[in-house]
């Protein structure tokens, strides 16, 4: 089964992306969030979560807001990991949240790209057996997330130190 590990990528995506959002004077932060693995390959996962931020930090100079900012949280509920990028950009116009996850739209075409990121996202996510989606309101900002299923633990037997299993 293909795992990877939550916080090593959104480690690396998010170091990957800090230089530009500091060159906009834009702060890319991390929510705390406990060691998680999800279903995935890491390849997977760090296409996924590059697109979401990549747009996020890409946008925020298009939002009216003078405090700029991208938040990623992760949240597990259950056997379900749910990961968001909020950002402070200019939102999407009402009735584009479904349609920003079909190939080829674009909502904008003053930003370089052709449209298939979110595409690339849902497709990814959903091979997974994820889901995603998009809460926005216009001139005041986005939470895109996507949700996978989270890997199962190794075998209990395996993740017990030496002898720490024995009651003799």
């Amino acid at each position: 089964h293909a795992t990877a590990d939550l916080h090593k990528i959104v480690d690396e995506v998010v170091a990957d992306f800090r230089p530009t959002a500091e060159a906009m004077h834009a702060e890319l932060r991390v929510d705390e969030f406990a060691a998680t693995q999800v279903a995935c390959t890491p390849a997977a996962l760090t296409c996924a979560l590059s697109n979401l931020i990549g747009n996020a930090v890409k946008y925020l100079g298009d939002g009216g807001h003078t405090l700029k900012w991208v938040v990623v949280r992760a949240v597990v509920h259950g056997d379900v990991a749910r990961i968001e990028v909020e950002d402070t950009g200019p939102g999407l116009p009402p009735g584009a949240e479904q349609r920003v996850f079909e190939p080829f739209q674009r909502l904008s075409v003053a930003k370089p790209g052709i449209g298939l990121g979110l595409a690339t996202v849902k497709k990814i996510v959903e091979a997974y057996g994820g889901r995603v989606g998009v809460r926005s309101s216009l001139g005041k900002g986005s939470t895109f997330w996507f949700e996978l299923p989270v890997a199962p633990p190794p075998p209990s037997s395996a993740s017990l130190p030496r002898g720490e299993g024995d009651h003799e």
